[in-house]
């Protein structure tokens, strides 16, 4: 199936080594809370600063999703 839009994967390729090369680093950390997911992500420079967004989530229970594809397909979008 086609979708509109890039996937993750396909961009970090690009993004990540001019944000290396710059001395930023980026990364995410996931979790549950009830029928949330949590998805904190984190962007910092080697001189030490560090910018972090937390962002919650519904299960996306769309379509006939169960709720473990209902995690993924949060985590996916967040």
């Amino acid at each position: 199936q086609s979708t509109p839009y890039a996937k993750w994967d396909d961009i970090a390729v690009i993004i990540k080594p001019i944000l290396g090369k710059h001395g930023f680093a980026l990364w995410f950390k996931n979790e549950r809370e009830g029928d949330q997911v949590i998805v904190h992500t984190v962007l910092s420079h080697s001189a030490g600063h560090r910018e972090e967004t937390t962002m919650r989530l519904p299960l996306d229970l769309s379509g006939s999703k169960n709720n473990v594809q209902g995690v993924g397909s949060s985590t996916s979008y967040g």
